[in-house]
Parts: structure tokens; sequence; C-alpha cells
């Protein structure tokens, strides 16, 4: 089935959002499978819904999030904090003890992180 052929599908079935239709149907192999050779240096492209490739310009991997701060206003803070802290609330509620993991650097958001759990 093509890219078009995949949305074409999506869009036609009787829903208010389009399907999500993965484009691989191979199931993904085992982290033990994996050769660490074989990984790219950089990746080119993000896969996203219905199979279709999203391509990362590696000259400028994340404008589009200064993009989207800059156009709506809408930080980290904004919109994840409300969501990360009512989840910490219910977990902490049952006496359990939860952590958060980032990937990279996270100077920038040790203190909302620390805010999550206030």
């Amino acid at each position: 089935m093509t890219s078009k052929e995949r949305i074409k599908k999506a869009m036609d079935m009787d829903r208010d959002i389009p399907a999500h239709i993965p484009g691989k149907t191979k199931p993904p192999k085992l982290i033990t499978e994996i050769d660490p050779e074989a990984l790219p240096d950089n990746i080119e492209y993000i896969p996203v819904s219905l199979g279709l490739n999203f391509p990362i310009d590696p000259n400028h991997k994340f404008d589009i999030i200064d993009s989207i701060v800059e156009t709506t206003g809408i930080t980290q803070k904004d919109f994840v904090l409300p969501y990360e802290r009512q989840i910490v609330q219910s977990v902490r509620r049952q006496d359990v003890h939860i952590y958060t993991h980032t990937c990279g650097a996270i100077g920038d958001r040790l203190e909302i992180m620390v805010s999550a759990v206030l």
C-alpha cells in the first residue's frame, strides 16, 4: 500500500480523527538482535503516522520547537507541567515514589521537574 493509499484509507474511515495505519507490519527486532555497528550516525527522518516520514534538516534539528514557542507562546511549563503534576500526584497518593526520565541535558528543565512534585 502506498503512502497516498494509506492516507486515503485513514481519512475515509468513519472517525472524527484519522486512524493510525502503520507503514510497517513486521515486528521490531529484539534489542539483542541489533548490531550496534549497523546503526546510523545520523537520523534523516522521523517515522510518523500512516507510514509517512518527517524529514530532519541536519542544520536545523530543533527549529520547530523554537517556532512553536514563538508562535504560540506555549512552553514546556505551560503544556507539560499540568499533566505531569497530575500523574506525579496520583502516583504519590499510592505512597509510591516516581522517577521522571528525560533524555539529554536537563538543566533547563530541572526547576520545572521539581515543581511537578510540589
